[in-house]
């Protein structure tokens, strides 16, 4: 082992950045993260622990624990703790079908329902349809655990359903419309959906993400997501895109998510406001960074690492986006 290497571990196992070691042994930050992944494959470096991954660790290794006991353990909220067992299902270290115990030990799942086979019982029926007309089809599927297309399909089978007190959210999605959202929200790009399904984007995407539905890339039209897609998949690293984040009330979508906790926002210059660009931001630009930080700053307290990839950056500095890749994904 030469040299080089033998600085780059004792600068690692001394809790060195990968911007500090690369410039103390001059090279390059890909080079540099590349030879610790090496060395942490060969088991000459131990990987470093997170305080992301000592909760995933804690979660693991206490899922017969109520929500409020893993929470204690974890000291964390309950909150933060739904979220990374949300996204541990996501990414397939918890089975899907576990459901975390609340502190009444009711039972609740915190991931997309699967699809099953109902048996649509007269009892049953009678619920459904006492549901329907007081609450939101994804309430409806909640309360009953029963996915939410499963739900619209069996409704399709009524040929009255002007009873619905919400007969608006249930009777606009007709089920030739929601026969065409199934098969082609996958496949079409934004402006062609809209035009498919006489629908603004907004309404479209709310109901897929009812549905539990996945784009193949996200905004294929935009050429920013594009080209980042493109980096990653060129680098070998695996992501999962426009990821749902329950936090509190409200949810967020993560524009990439990798390793579980390391958000890459992709920022466009002019809407984010970038710095370089817009050195005097206009009210607009103000309100939305102001906006990214708070949005930043939740996601944070849930304990992911957000990192802001910028527009011009990815048009015109490449290696910086790179190294930004390189540094989020170092295990430190």
């Amino acid at each position: 082992m030469n040299d080089d290497y033998n600085s780059i571990i004792t600068l690692y196992n001394n809790y060195y950045s990968l911007e500090d070691i690369s410039e103390k042994v001059n090279k390059s930050r890909s080079v540099v993260y590349k030879i610790i992944t090496k060395l942490i494959k060969e088991n000459v470096l131990e990987k470093r622990v997170k305080s992301s991954n000592k909760i995933d660790h804690i979660i693991l290794h206490n899922l017969d624990k109520s929500l409020g006991d893993i929470s204690k353990l974890c000291n964390k909220s309950e909150e933060s703790v739904k979220s990374r067992i949300y996204l541990l299902k996501r990414f397939n270290k918890i089975d899907k079908q576990y459901k975390v115990k609340l502190s009444n030990n009711i039972l609740k799942s915190v991931s997309i329902l699967d699809r099953s086979s109902i048996e649509w019982t007269e009892e049953l029926t009678i619920r459904l349809k006492d549901l329907v007309s007081k609450h939101s089809l994804e309430k409806v599927s909640n309360i009953l655990q029963i996915h939410p297309i499963d739900i619209c399909e069996y409704l399709y089978t009524f040929s009255n359903i002007s009873y619905y007190e919400n007969s608006n959210s249930y009777i606009e999605w007709t089920k030739d419309k929601h026969d065409l959202l199934l098969e082609y929200y996958s496949e079409l790009d934004i402006n062609s959906l809209e035009k498919l399904l006489g629908f603004k984007w907004k309404k479209i995407f709310n109901r897929a993400k009812i549905f539990g539905l996945k784009r193949k890339f996200i905004y294929k039209t935009s050429r920013l997501e594009s080209y980042f897609v493109d980096i990653l998949n060129q680098l070998e690293i695996e992501f999962e895109a426009q990821v749902e984040i329950p936090f509190k009330t409200t949810k967020y979508y993560a524009d990439f998510v990798c390793n579980s906790n390391i958000i890459f926002e992709l920022q466009g210059d002019y809407w984010h406001g970038n710095p370089i660009k817009f050195p005097n931001p206009t009210d607009f630009q103000k309100t939305k960074i102001a906006n990214d930080s708070l949005r930043k700053g939740n996601l944070e307290s849930l304990g992911y690492k957000v990192i802001y990839i910028w527009e011009y950056d990815v048009k015109n500095n490449i290696e910086i986006v790179i190294s930004k890749i390189h540094d989020a994904l170092l295990p430190v």
